[in-house]
């Protein structure tokens, strides 16, 4: 046996008693969980340990993934939802990986959590995500992404997005709603007509905005308020919702 081979079966040797040493303080075998420290309502995962050459492998403890080992305080899980704490973690990036617009507040009411990127974005309804406030019909709409805070007269519909309270119709760039015209002067379209207004028609004006006009050769009352239109002259017809011949 040569010097060589001696020198190699003395570091076996050596580097298994060492193993063998270190293997005696594992906390769990053959991956049964169940042995492991139960820290901060973690499961540690029990996870094989190769072994340096010539020694045997070991089963050890680990921190899960989601509760990443944080030095004097065990375990600690990543928050997963908005409000819960970042104080371990400190930083913005476990709160980013739970919504992309999420920030670690350590000034907000509870200091340290994860918060919504303010003022443009609010929790979502199960908290878990981050959502833009609505400014238009159609967005996207929760408990706390209110339609109404930037669009008047809209609500949050049944499918979770942002549309016009009823008797109100969507204004031409869908930011808000207005109600049917009542009287003369106020918008129109050709879904909110002038109908409720006697002889008006809604006629399209400067800028491209239409609003409720009399029709021609009929004129709103001298006095009271402008919600009809009347006649000018002999031979126009009068009929309808309190209209009638004052002008004449």
């Amino acid at each position: 046996m040569t010097p060589r081979h001696v020198f190699y079966i003395i570091f076996l040797f050596g580097a298994t008693i060492l193993e063998k040493v270190r293997c005696e303080g594992e906390h769990c075998v053959a991956g049964n969980p169940a042995l492991c420290p139960f820290t901060n309502g973690v499961i540690m995962d029990c996870i094989y340990h190769a072994a340096i050459i010539g020694g045997c492998g070991c089963w050890r403890c680990y921190c899960p993934t989601y509760a990443p080992d944080i030095p004097g305080h065990g375990c600690v899980p990543l928050p997963t939802r908005i409000g819960q704490s970042c104080l371990f973690q400190n930083n913005t990036l476990s709160c980013y990986i739970l919504s992309g617009v999420a920030v670690c507040d350590r000034e907000a009411a509870i200091p340290y959590t994860c918060q919504c990127l303010a003022p443009w974005y609010v929790p979502s309804d199960d908290m878990t995500e981050c959502i833009p406030k609505p400014v238009q019909l159609g967005d996207r709409c929760t408990r706390l992404a209110k339609c109404e805070d930037n669009i008047p007269n809209a609500i949050c519909g049944e499918e979770g997005q942002c549309v016009c309270e009823p008797g109100t119709y969507p204004n031409v760039d869908e930011r808000s709603c207005f109600h049917a015209p009542r009287i003369v002067e106020e918008i129109c379209n050709e879904v909110s007509t002038c109908n409720n207004i006697p002889f008006s028609e809604c006629v399209l004006g400067q800028g491209g905005i239409s609003t409720c006009q009399c029709a021609p050769l009929y004129n709103v009352p001298n006095t009271g308020r402008a919600d009809r239109c009347l006649p000018s002259m002999i031979g126009l017809p009068c009929s309808g919702n309190g209209a009638n011949c004052d002008l004449i």
